[in-house]
Order: structure tokens, then C-alpha cells, then sequence
């Protein structure tokens, strides 16, 4: 796997192309600063990386912080000659301090010029100041021959404090652990590279990203905690094919209910007890995960024979955001049979794309749910969802709503449906960032407009080959797959 053809790198040599102490990049948006200071800081290498461990984590780090919509710089700088810290550490310093006041904290912003290709219509965010911002600064341990260079460096750091003092956090970046023995003064807390490198893609370790303040959505949990699902050689838990747990079914075996339990605790949630006890049921929801999570999933993985959302798995995501917003699945899952006689879930209803933006769309459709089963009129705690069914053997899902799109709510001069209408019939249609880690979008509207930028991209060409729409009050999700196939087959 060559990492340079999954990290587009708009990071740039600072201050001096041609004798950089660092690589530096900023953004208009956000308030997280992120600086690391490490002795592998050559991005030319990271372009050569055959395995992401060839990068010591930095490369994971950049490819996943710089995607988070609030990250407004990040910047990798060399850490000092073990024979001269203290001169080292202040050009370094200087140099973090020149990088804030030109690049990351800025008097003016450019705005983005409508009608120009490739500039994307978006909200900055206006100028700041460094008190403002909150600053993250990891700083490899790096033994010397007689000193521990990190901790060093962190000293010279807190002795010239060119940061609010209360708006930074420090910590160290770590290959092998520390020498024995040594005991940081500090206390800080030590991040292993390693475990950086070994999470899957869009993701870093669980401590690592609370550190660093990013709360992980519903579905980047969900990707955690399903790392190797559906790969033999990583789980025997829940493996590829349904058929090798399918013999422990029936006398619901320790290996079953092993299996039960890593499904509710990835999900966060209990099935209805009813689909645990039919055989097809469960089959079908067994396919459905694989289009959502775990190693066959697209977002996760770019092997072929990957799979994309599915209708299935667009039921999952549903279920999903309404136990998030209520606590409870019903009504949504109130059916016993749901799931039978649905053998066509795996239907897709988003195209194949590259894991970066099949994370994205996963996140857009749940953010989609969510703000749809959000309470109206006033009732915090109750549901809007009536009823939910599958049609056409699983190819059409339909959830039946409390409210209409196209009618104005009780506080609301205009329907959904009409604001729908104005939003996107302007010459400037805002878009917010497609699927941004760690965030619900804001509103409904903002929400439908998301989920529709992220159908539109597709590996092999362009739109999706499902459509999720809503008909007053009734969201359908529904596939063309086996539509087409059929078309084909008939040679229509």
C-alpha cells in the first residue's frame, strides 16, 4: 500500500525551501493548533512509505487532524541536535512563533472568489488571535547520548511560553517507550507512533484524539470497535461468511454468543430479541454491517471486492442516530419480521469511493437521519418515526415520519420543502464540509445538502446508484442496482 496515493500533502517547507526547520500548513477555519517536533520530520520520505510505519505516525497524524474541519494549522518541525539544544530550540521556537503570527493567526482572510474553478463557496471563519486558538504541541522523546533532546526542548519551550499558557497541552511522541529508569518531571502523557500507525483509516487511538479535544462521531466509534471484522486472519469473532457461525446458531454456543455480544457493543445498542432468534434475519444483518464497517467496508479499506453503503446498511445508520437521539429503537424497530424475505440489502445506494470520502458519506447519511428523527413541535422526548419498513425483497426502505416537508411547522412561516427550494436556487449554495469528522451539521437543511454533495462522488464515474429522498411525510432510501441488472439482462 503506497500511502502518496491516499494523502493529497498541501503541507510546504518553512520558512525556507531550501533549508527548512519544519512543514507547515494553514487553513481560515477552526481554533486547534497542532505542532509536533520530532527527528523524523522529511516529508520527501514520507512520499517513499511503503508502510505506514516507515512514517513513525506523523504521516497518520497529518492525514487524519488535517481533515477535521476545526484544525486551523498544523506544522512538523525537527527537533534539535542533541549537540546544541538550547541554540536549536530557540531557532525552532522563533520559528513556531514567525509561522502563528504570518500564516495561522491572520489580520485579513481571503475570501473565496464565486464563479472561479475550484474555489469552493464556504463560512470562514473571521481573523484570530493567539488567545483564541488552542495549541497542541507533541514532542518526541528522543534519547541523546547524555540527555533525554524532548524533554529538553519542552523545557526551553516553557521558559520562553510564546502561548497562553492556559491554551496549550504538551505531551511526548514515543517509537520505543523511554529508557529505563528516566522519570519526566513533567508527568506527561506518552503517545506510542506505533499505535497510531496500527488504527485504521480516519482514525487515531481513542486517548491520542481526546487529547487532542476530538470527540468521535457515532460511526468513527463504530469503526473502532469493528477493526478486522469480516477478515478471518484478524477475527474469528465475526468472521467473513455468515455460514461459519450459522452451526452455532441453534444451540446458541459460547462462540454465538461471543458473536452477539461484539455486534451490541460495536453498536451500542440491542437488537430487538426476536431477529436474534431467526436464522435469516440475522443473515441479512450480517451482510449489511460488512457495507458499513470492518475490513470490507470501502471507507476502511481501498482491497478490491470492498463494498459501499448498502440499503441494509442505511437501515443500521438509522438505527444508529434514533438510539443516539432517544435511547430507545422502537418505533423504528418494531417489526419482528423486518428483516425477512429482504435478501436484496446489499443493494447500494452510495457508489464506490475512495475511503476518505466513503467515511465522509457515511457520517453525511447519519447526520442526515439524525436531524430528520430530531424532535419538532416542541416534544424533546418523542420520536418522530411511525412506522419503517423494506420493500421490494430490501431494495427500497421507507421510514414514515410525524411531520411533512411539506408543511410549515408550528413556528416556521415556511415548509422544508420550501426552504429546500430557495437554498438551492441560489447562484451560491453554501455547503458544509462533506462528512466532517466529529460534527452534526447544524440544521436540517444544512444536513440534506451534505448527504447530497457526498452522493454525487464516485470512483467510476459520478452520482450514486441510490437515491434517499423525502415525499411529505416519508423518507425513502431505495437502490437501482438490481434495476439496472435487470434492464442489462433484458437488454433493454
Amino acid at each position: 500500500m503506497n500511502l502518496s496515493n491516499q494523502v493529497t500533502m498541501n503541507l510546504r517547507p518553512y520558512p525556507d525551501a531550501n533549508d527548512p526547520i519544519g512543514y507547515v500548513e494553514s487553513s481560515k477555519r477552526g481554533k486547534r493548533v497542532i505542532i509536533i517536533i520530532d527527528d523524523f520530520y522529511n516529508l520527501p520520505d514520507w512520499y517513499q512509505a511503503s508502510t505506514p510505519a516507515t512514517a513513525g505516525g506523523l504521516l497518520k497524524l497529518y492525514s487524519v487532524t488535517r481533515d477535521w474541519g476545526f484544525t486551523r494549522g498544523i506544522g512538523f518541525f525537527n527537533l534539535p541536535d542533541p549537540t546544541r539544544i538550547q541554540e536549536d530550540s530557540d531557532k525552532i521556537i522563533d520559528c513556531i512563533n514567525q509561522w502563528l503570527d504570518d500564516h495561522v493567526c491572520l489580520n485579513a482572510i481571503e475570501t473565496c472568489k464565486p464563479g472561479v474553478e475550484g474555489s469552493e463557496v464556504h463560512q470562514e471563519d473571521p481573523p484570530i488571535q493567539r488567545s483564541d486558538c488552542s495549541y497542541y504541541i507533541l514532542v518526541d522523546t528522543f534519547f541523546g547520548t547524555q540527555d533525554v533532546v524532548g524533554y529538553k526542548f519542552i523545557e526551553r519551550w516553557k521558559e520562553r511560553q510564546i502561548l497562553p499558557k492556559e491554551q496549550e497541552q504538551i505531551a511526548y511522541l514515543s517509537t520505543a517507550g523511554v529508557a529505563l529508569g528516566w522519570q519526566d518531571p513533567h508527568n506527561l502523557v506518552i503517545f506510542s507512533k506505533g499505535d497510531i500507525d496500527n488504527m485504521p483509516a480516519g482514525l487515531l487511538p481513542e486517548k491520542l484524539q481526546r487529547w487532542l479535544g476530538f470527540e468521535a462521531t457515532a460511526l468513527e466509534e463504530l469503526w473502532g470497535k469493528t477493526m478486522g471484522w469480516f477478515n478471518d486472519a484478524k477475527s474469528d469473532v465475526v468472521p467473513h461468511n455468515f455460514t461459519q457461525i450459522e452451526q452455532y446458531f441453534d444451540e446458541k454456543s459460547p462462540k454465538f454468543e461471543k458473536y452477539r455480544q461484539a455486534i451490541e457493543n460495536a453498536l451500542g445498542f440491542r437488537f430487538p430479541e426476536a431477529w436474534w432468534q431467526d436464522l435469516e434475519t440475522m443473515k441479512n444483518i450480517h451482510e449489511s454491517l460488512k457495507c458499513i464497517c470492518g475490513d470490507v467496508f470501502c471507507g476502511n479499506t481501498n482491497n478490491p471486492g470492498c463494498r459501499n453503503i448498502s440499503i441494509g446498511a442505511a437501515y443500521l445508520v438509522a438505527l444508529k442516530a434514533h438510539y443516539v437521539l432517544f435511547e430507545k429503537l422502537d418505533p423504528l424497530a418494531s417489526d419482528p419480521q423486518f428483516w425477512k424475505d429482504a435478501s436484496r440489502l446489499t443493494a447500494a445506494i452510495f457508489p464506490l469511493q475512495g475511503t476518505k470520502r466513503a467515511r465522509a458519506s457515511a457520517i453525511a447519511l447519519y447526520n442526515f437521519f439524525y436531524r430528520i428523527f430530531e424532535p419538532r413541535n416542541g416534544k424533546p422526548l418523542e420520536s418522530t418515526v411511525e412506522t419503517a419498513f423494506f420493500e421490494r425483497k430490501g431494495e427500497v426502505l421507507k421510514i414514515s415520519l410525524s411531520w411533512s416537508a411539506a408543511s410549515s411547522a408550528s413556528d416556521r412561516s415556511r415548509s422544508l420543502a420550501q426552504q429546500i427550494d430557495e437554498q438551492f436556487d441560489s447562484n451560491e449554495i453554501e455547503l458544509p464540509a462533506a462528512g466532517s469528522p466529529g460534527q452534526i451539521v447544524n440544521n436540517t437543511r444544512n444536513a440534506i445538502s451534505e448527504l447530497w454533495r457526498t452522493m454525487m462522488f464516485n470512483k467510476n464515474g459520478f452520482l450514486s446508484p441510490g437515491v434517499v429522498y423525502m415525499n411529505k411525510d416519508e423518507v425513502i432510501i431505495a437502490s437501482t442496482e438490481y434495476l439496472a441488472i435487470n434492464a442489462e439482462s433484458s437488454n433493454i
